[in-house]
């Protein structure tokens, strides 16, 4: 958080720091556990204010080297974020994002419910979370449609034998 102040964020209103077990299924599990080599570190930074205009910023590494099972987690969540960012424009609906990621089940998760913000997306610009929202929950049976100029974020999250993957995107519609 100093440092995105440091760089001229005006607020930052969350942020946390997970690791090793606390990382999945619910990575907002805080405490004070010691990170340790070989562990998933989950960091989530939320509700950055820049000149009026709010954002998120989430990132996940290996302390160490990664396994190949870390490794190969991390390649399908990748390829689920990247296969809905190459098909954004003005135009198109939420559904057909949502289409782009795997049903809960499939990546451990007993519900969509149980999902919800493991695969999903939102709007954001001057508040953090604005419409569209972007969720198997609801985008496949009430789909939005996407505008020019819409900014709107994407997170896909995976789990691995040795917990969290995860990725995620912001994009400007032109």
């Amino acid at each position: 958080m100093s440092k995105a102040f440091e760089l001229g964020a005006e607020a930052v209103y969350g942020g946390l720091v997970c690791s090793g077990p606390h990382t999945w299924p619910n990575a907002n599990l805080i405490t004070d556990r010691i990170i340790r080599y070989g562990d998933i570190v989950y960091i989530d930074i939320y509700d950055l204010v820049y000149h009026g205009y709010r954002t998120c910023y989430y990132r996940t590494f290996c302390c160490g080297k990664p396994t190949q099972k870390q490794r190969e987690a991390w390649a399908r969540v990748r390829d689920w974020l990247w296969d809905a960012i190459k098909i954004i424009r003005a135009g198109i609906t939420t559904k057909d994002i949502v289409e782009k990621w795997p049903r809960a089940e499939e990546f451990g998760y007993p519900s969509e419910e149980a999902a919800c913000l493991a695969q999903w997306g939102h709007g954001i610009g001057l508040t953090l979370y604005e419409p569209p929202m972007i969720s198997r929950i609801w985008s496949l049976d009430y789909p939005e449609r996407l505008e020019a100029g819409m900014v709107i974020a994407l997170e896909t999250i995976g789990p691995t034998d040795e917990k969290r993957t995860s990725t995620h995107m912001g994009r400007e519609l032109g």
